[in-house]
This record gives C-alpha cells, structure tokens and sequence, in this order.
C-alpha cells in the first residue's frame, strides 16, 4: 500500500489511500520544538500555542514526519531536517570526551545582555532569521567558549527551541495522541496548577494505554467491550489494534453520559486519533439499558428517559450506536465479549466488575485501570473470594525520562509529578457453572 496509491475495502471496492499524507479535515499532531499540540486540518485552520496562532493549512498534503519552519505570523514553510541535527548524530564522540574543559571554574553571576529580549524582537521584526538571532547569542555570550562541547551543545539547543523553532506533522495515532495528553498534563501541574486523580485517569498515559491494550487482550478480530472514561482514548486503541478486519468489533460504554459539547467533551480524544474507515466503522456505542434489554431484563422507563444520545461531541460525526440485535447475538450466540477494559473515574474497580463481568465469555481477558491502588485490591479480593477469575494480578506502571548519550546516561533530575500511571487488576474470566 503505497502512500496517496489505491487499496481495497474489505468488500474488495477501491479506495483512495491517503493514510501516508495529511488530508483535510482529519486530526493530526504537531511537534513544536518538543511540545505536542493536537489539531485538526479543518477550517479555520488555527492552532493556538499560547499567545500565538499557527496557521496549518499549508500542513494539508504533506507526508507524515516533514518538518516545517515556523515563519512570520505563524506560517508554516516546508524544509529539509536540519542539518546540525545531522551532524550531531555523526558527530566522534571521541572528540568530545577528549574535552579538558570543565564547567567548574566558569562565573555565572549575572551580567548585563549584549542581546536583549528588546533587541531579539528588533530582529525578528527585520525579517532576520533564527539562525542568525541564534548565532548573534552566541557571540554575545561571554562564558559560551568556556563551557564543555556537551554544555555547548545543550545551550545551542535550548536557543534553538526558542528563537528557530521546527514543526515536525506526525499523524495522530492513539500513541501519539496520549504522549500530547500526558506533555500536557504535565506542564499544567509544572505551572503550578492542581491535577485531581480523576483528571490524572482521564488523560491516560501512554505506558499505561500499552499494559491496557496487552493485558486485556485487545487483538485482531476480537470482540471487545470497553468502559471509557478516557474521553475516548483507550476506545480509538483498541479500534487501532482490533483492525476492524474480520468479525472484530469494540463496543464502547462511555463512562458519563451526562456529556457536554466541545472539544473538552468527554469523546474528544476519541475524535483527536486519525483512524482508517474500516476500523472507525467497526466500533460502537452502548449503554447500560441497552445491555440490560439485550440480556433479557426489564428496564424502568424512568432510566430510559435518564439516557441521551448526546454522548459524542454533536461537532464531530457520532459512531453507530450498537443494535439488540449485534448485542443479543454477542451476548447469547457467543457467549459473551471476548474481552473487557475499563477505566473510570465515576466507577470502582469493584463496581465494575460486579456489573460487566457477566457481560463476558469464559476465558475472557480484563484489565480495570484505576488511579487508586486500595480500589483495585478490592476488586481483586472480591473475585478471589467468589472465585470469579483465574490469573488474578495487580500492578502499577513507573515512568522517568533519561538522557541516554555514551557515559553521559542518567535519569532526569525534574521528576515528573505523575511518575505513576495508576494501577491495575487483570485476569481471566472462569465459567460460572463450574467456579466453584
């Protein structure tokens, strides 16, 4: 499948295969010097960063991983990668570590700036590139050629970030999406801003997302039930690794269904992921009534009336919503789900479980992500107990940066404020007849 060629549907029809290059209207993510940004190629084709405003129409066309510069008034222009990028991966690092200077006896009390915050702006207002503002720096510093090559090297970076920024188009993968929500989070609570746990399992993590998709058994053709409470992040990962070839579905419960509009709703994550036709027509959405009816019960008229189609952001064209008849047939012809995960920031772990277990066939892998490890050891014991499950583990996640160079490896002093991605409780489901 050639990036812009021709493939096939699985019904054998052409269609146009575009999935290598930015197409409008579809989401993409940014990296801006090292920060993430999610956005989507649609009218009015802005995209605030702060104080500032990129214009990304340009973006439209161009392949995954280009890099642009950031011009004068937030126009993109397309460039070739740097090349002190390139020469800094080939560099002998030999001829660094033979280095004798040393950081130690350099002066850092504060002097006066030769190159002024006034006099950047002075340049860029002249149309002076950032190249040069940044080479002007340089030459003004009066302890730059006293530092190491490897302190050389960082300074010219950091300058680099912030006077010659680059924008790298990456295409919005659930990966992706949640490394933007995980920056994000962090940098709030860097600033000084509260993030409350429910807030920490909303934006789930990356590393997280991974043991989720793992362990509760997420793969090609499976039938998978997901509680979201992710706003639609863990449901666009699972519809990624399900495929949306074959038998494979993913029926998602949204974990409020009190949602609002907008892009903070609950499902705007779920609308930020760039999925294929195949597998964004593969998932569907449910509700509680809804699998209580396909399970034979009587559901009150005052809990109808309580539910509201308005689950996903009116903005943003809805999933199908998931019909008796595909339930009945999942729930009584096979079974049950083939598997589950759950994340929910309304639900316990316990909860849960007592209320979606059933839902599942024999043998059935789940995974329940809660930010709390006493929920997630109740849960545990309560199917030990009841002998509900076999397998039974619960475990956290631990995230910290490192700088990786030859003798220069350590983890990053500034730890993160959310090392911890939450914990965990896995199993296997056991059939009820014979659990005892």
């Amino acid at each position: 499948m050639a990036d812009g060629g021709t493939d096939y549907d699985n019904n054998g029809a052409e269609r146009n295969c575009t999935l290598g290059l930015a197409r409008r209207d579809a989401p993409v993510v940014l990296d801006i010097s090292g920060r993430l940004f999610t956005t989507k190629l649609a009218p009015p084709f802005k995209l605030a960063t702060g104080r500032d405003y990129i214009h990304v129409k340009s973006l439209i066309g161009s392949p995954f991983g280009a890099e642009f510069a950031l011009g004068e008034k937030g126009r993109l222009e397309r460039v070739e990668p740097e090349k002190a990028r390139e020469a800094e991966l080939a560099r002998d690092w030999a001829v660094l570590f033979a280095d004798a200077r040393s950081n130690a006896n350099i002066d850092y009390q504060p002097k006066p700036d030769v190159v002024t915050h006034d006099t950047v702006n002075d340049l860029k207002r002249k149309g002076v590139s950032g190249d040069e503002i940044v080479a002007s720096i340089i030459e003004s510093s009066t302890t730059f050629q006293e530092k190491t090559a490897f302190s050389q090297a960082k300074y010219i970076k950091k300058k680099m970030k912030k006077h010659n920024p680059r924008v790298v188009l990456r295409r919005a993968t659930a990966l992706a999406v949640a490394e933007a929500q995980h920056l994000n989070a962090n940098s709030s609570a860097s600033n000084g801003s509260f993030v409350p746990p429910a807030a920490v399992s909303r934006a789930l993590r990356y590393d997280a997302l991974a043991l989720m998709l793992h362990h509760g058994g997420a793969v090609a053709g499976a039938e998978v039930l997901v509680l979201d409470g992710s706003r639609g992040l863990l449901t666009a990962a699972v519809a990624e690794r399900v495929g949306g070839a074959g038998n494979g579905s993913v029926v998602a419960l949204p974990d409020d269904f009190r949602y609002t509009t907008g892009t903070r709703g609950p499902a705007s994550a779920f609308h930020q992921v760039d999925l294929d036709d195949d597998v964004r027509n593969s998932v569907r959405y449910t509700t509680p009534c809804d699998l209580a009816e396909a399970l034979g019960k009587t559901v009150p008229e005052s809990m109808r009336k309580q539910e509201t189609d308005k689950i996903w952001a009116e903005k943003d064209a809805p999933p199908p919503r998931a019909t008796q008849e595909g339930l009945r047939s999942i729930l009584r012809d096979r079974g049950g789900f083939g598997s589950l995960l759950a994340t929910s920031g309304r639900m316990s772990p316990a909860s849960t479980l007592r209320e979606l277990l059933p839902l599942l066939a024999p043998g059935a892998s789940f995974i329940i992500h809660s930010p709390y490890l006493s929920a997630v050891s109740e849960a545990c014991a309560w199917m030990h107990e009841n002998r509900l499950a076999v397998n039974l583990s619960v475990f956290d996640t631990f995230l910290r940066e490192h700088q990786a160079l030859p003798n220069r490896s350590h983890p990053h002093m500034n730890a993160t404020p959310s090392q911890s991605g939450g914990y965990f409780v896995s199993g296997v489901k056991c059939n009820s007849t014979t659990n005892r």
